[in-house]
């Protein structure tokens, strides 16, 4: 039976294909009075084909918004939240992403809790990859439900597994501290102690802008990672306040004289002194060993996480705002330290 004119039609495609039955629909006429067609889609089934070209012809707009993929919905979206305003999408998002190739194809009409949970599950990166996972399907179900293509947002019940603690990172011992500052004469050595006296990730050192730090006011503004912990103010303790003055230099643009790799920085500013004194460390545990101390010596919480820059959910930016400089200052003074 021959559908009515102007109703659209269905062709079954030659060779072995997934969804062989194609749906048009002419939507106008060239000048000669050629028919200009509209590919609705390709199905399965005949009877898949009959329903979607039934269900165009009562709501186009409805019918386009249930057709789009996990794909096409993440293409929209980081268009419009970065692309559209010259801004790249971040790397971890993107290889969040890459990690649900199962659900890439899938329209998202059919994608229920199951499916994004089996997709975590598979996952065997880190736990940190996983909540990536999680935050970009939160992001393509968010945008979904605004514009209509959705009504509820699975992706908030995906469960997440327990974070183990890890053990890679430990903090330096008393007598490791004591050897830094009897060798304070490497820079390798007072690179490690301005870590572990700001409380700094290597990543922040490294982009420390020249102008960003205030040596009268002991303090400098910086920071990476996480939205708390960017451009957050880093008290400088008088106990390294000299290796500060000593790296400064107006001319650079950054402390560290030039912005430089993580590779370049750990070799010739983080290792030496410690490989020298047989001592093994990551960069980073100069952080976790800013926090213990300070929590040993019972600085407030809201100081500790406002020297760190850490993100508290609950309360947001507001909790760092009765955190002055000199609170900061004070916290890190009482830092025990060796400057023999």
């Amino acid at each position: 039976m021959r559908n009515a004119n102007g109703f659209g039609s269905i062709s079954k495609l030659s060779g072995n294909r997934r969804n062989p039955f194609m749906v048009r629909k002419t939507v106008g006429y060239k000048l000669n009075g050629q028919p200009i067609s509209k590919i609705i889609g390709y199905f399965k089934t005949r009877k898949e084909a009959t329903i979607a070209l039934v269900d165009y012809n009562k709501d186009p707009k409805a019918f386009e918004l249930s057709q789009l993929t996990f794909k096409d919905v993440w293409k929209m979206y980081t268009k419009q939240t970065y692309i559209d305003i010259g801004k790249a999408t971040p790397r971890s998002y993107s290889a969040a992403f890459n990690w649900c190739t199962d659900l890439h194809d899938m329209k998202m009409s059919t994608i229920k809790l199951m499916h994004l949970q089996e997709t975590v599950n598979a996952c065997t990166a880190s736990v940190s990859t996983k909540k990536n996972i999680k935050i970009v399907m939160n992001q393509i179900f968010k945008y979904s439900i605004g514009n209509d293509i959705v009504s509820t947002n699975y992706a908030e019940l995906v469960k997440l597994p327990t974070e183990l603690k890890s053990d890679l990172h430990k903090e330096f011992t008393t007598d490791e501290i004591k050897l830094l500052w009897h060798n304070k004469s490497e820079l390798s050595a007072k690179i490690c102690l301005i870590l572990i006296y700001t409380g700094m990730r290597p990543g922040s050192i490294i982009s420390m802008e020249t102008k960003n730090i205030h040596i009268d006011e002991q303090y400098m503004i910086g920071g990476v990672k996480t939205a708390g912990g960017k451009n957050r103010v880093i008290p400088i303790a008088d106990c390294i306040l000299p290796f500060i003055k000593e790296l400064y230099n107006p001319s650079n643009e950054f402390l560290l004289g030039s912005r430089m790799s993580y590779d370049t920085f750990t070799k010739n500013y983080f290792y030496p002194v410690l490989n020298e004194l047989n001592i093994t460390h990551l960069p980073h545990d100069g952080r976790g060993t800013c926090e213990s101390i300070l929590d040993r010596l019972h600085v407030q919480r809201s100081v500790i996480d406002a020297i760190l820059g850490h993100v508290q959910k609950s309360v947001g930016e507001k909790y760092y705002r009765n955190v002055t400089v000199a609170d900061r200052l004070e916290a890190v003074n009482k830092m025990p330290h060796w400057d023999t």
